[in-house]
This record gives structure tokens, sequence and C-alpha cells, in this order.
């Protein structure tokens, strides 16, 4: 079975609407709460509809509506608004994706990755709770500072979101299992749902808002989990793009550094160069 059939199973539909539900992240929710509302009065026959049409290829997915929110520096980070045709549809592909990235990555979690932790099939979220992640995220330093690891750096993406290029990620979807078909599709979606107003398409870039759009981050960020280098020298934790290292040398540290930014130019993101700085932990 191709996997886009295997996106577009009946109960793959309806698992995705569900976990779209319980999405905890009420602002995004907030959007939808009557559209959400009215298509749960007919949810059953609007998702046969909707698996009717994607089975035929006759569904079109529609263009995304935008909100921008200013940050401190005066840029704007984009908030994504899909239909929920739209959301239920990229959900379930990317469930898909996440049950092929799982196995690969499962003993990483809570000891090197921290965030947008896959919960499983059968889990009412589709994430574990973000909670227990940071929470890991911030014991892994206390635990490398009573392991005299006292030297620690940040390593920050710019735009991470905006950044990820859709050929890179084909690249890293296709080494975990994924069909050039399926692989396409996705990123032909995420090309119309990236666009702006003015629907200059451009070829990076995934959605932020959409419940999915941290697992599929994830399929190209793993790439600095499994590289970066000496694990017996350097404590490495991640939380999203939020990259911590604790060494007990800053020398040991400007290496990994440099290893970092030759991974980011593997991948094409870019590092925030002004927040990377080395610190000495005197006390936690």
């Amino acid at each position: 079975m191709g996997l886009l059939k295997e996106a577009f199973e009946a109960a793959n539909l309806e698992r995705a609407w569900r976990w779209i539900r319980s999405n905890p992240d009420s602002e995004y929710k907030s959007y939808f709460r009557a559209a959400y509302a009215q298509f749960a009065l007919a949810d059953e026959k609007l998702l046969a509809d909707l698996r009717t049409r994607l089975k035929r290829g006759t569904y079109q997915t529609s263009h995304a509506c935008k909100v921008f929110y200013p940050k401190r520096s005066g840029i704007l980070r984009p908030y994504t608004l899909l239909t929920v045709e739209d959301q239920i549809v990229y959900q379930a592909m990317v469930n898909i994706v996440a049950e092929r990235l799982f196995p690969h990555f499962k003993t990483r979690y809570f000891n090197e990755t921290f965030g947008h932790l896959y919960a499983g099939k059968t889990s009412v979220w589709f994430y574990r709770k973000w909670s227990d992640g940071h929470a890991a995220f911030n014991e892994s330093a206390r635990k490398a500072f009573a392991s005299r690891l006292t030297f620690t750096a940040s390593f920050d993406l710019t735009a991470c979101y905006d950044s990820l290029d859709h050929g890179v990620l084909r690249h890293f979807l296709q080494q975990i299992g994924c069909d050039q078909q399926f692989c396409t599709v996705l990123t032909d979606h995420l090309s119309r749902w990236t666009a702006t107003d003015r629907r200059v398409y451009h070829h990076h870039g995934i959605p932020q808002g959409p419940l999915g759009s941290g697992l599929l981050s994830e399929v190209v960020l793993q790439h600095f989990d499994s590289n970066y280098g000496d694990r017996k020298r350097v404590r490495y934790v991640r939380y999203v793009d939020d990259i911590r290292m604790f060494a007990a040398t800053a020398r040991e540290l400007r290496q990994m550094i440099v290893n970092l930014d030759l991974l980011s130019k593997d991948v094409g993101l870019f590092p925030q160069s002004s927040k990377i700085e080395i610190h000495e932990i005197t006390d936690i």
C-alpha cells in the first residue's frame, strides 16, 4: 500500500481529526471554534466525503490565511490558518511521518530530544506533555553541572520553520521510508500553505500554527542529534530548535559549535550567531 493511500484511510483521517480537536494550543484553536463545532455536527459524513475526494484525486488544498504577530525586533512572525479540511489532510500526512520517524529516534526522547515528542497512535494527544519535556530539558542542565560539565553554550536557529527547504525535507523523509509520491504531494501542499496573499510560491517553509508542523520539523532537526560529535566529552540536549551543550572545557564547546554550524550548512538552516556565547556555570 502506498503511503498516500495509508494516509487517507478512514481510521487515519479520524485520528487526525481527533488530534486536531485535542490540540492543547488554545490560541490556535480559538480561531476555529465555530468551524470545528460546525464540522463536528456531521463529521462522519464530512470525513467520508473528504476521503472520497482524496482517493479520486479531486481534492484541492486552499490558500492559507496569514496572521502576522510583531516580534520585539519589529520582524513579523507568521501564523498560518488552514481550513478545517486542510488541517485534517496535513495532520493525516504527518501521522504517517510520525509513525516512520518514531522507531528511529525514540531512544533519544527525554535523553537528547525533549520537544515535539510523539505520543503514539492510541494516545488522546498527538504529542506527549510539553511540560514534561521542558522540565526534563532543564533537569538535564542540572545533571550536567553535577557531572562537572561546567561550561555551557546555546545554539539557536534563525526562523527555523520559515527556512526549512522542501528538497531537504524530502531527502530526510525518504530516509525514514516515505515514498517519492508521498513526499512530493506533501511538499506541494506546503508550498501552497506557506505562500502569502501575494501568491508568490517558494520551496521552503512549513506553516507555523498547525499541530503537525512541530513533528515535521523534527524530521530535519534530527540531523543535528545524529551527527553533532563526541558524546563522551559533550552533553548535548535539544528542545525544538534550541540546542544546549555542556562540557568540561570551553575548547570542547568551541569545537562543538563548529560542528553544529557545519551541520546547519548541510540542511540550509542558519544559526543566530549573536546568541552563541560560552559561559562557565558557577551554580544552578
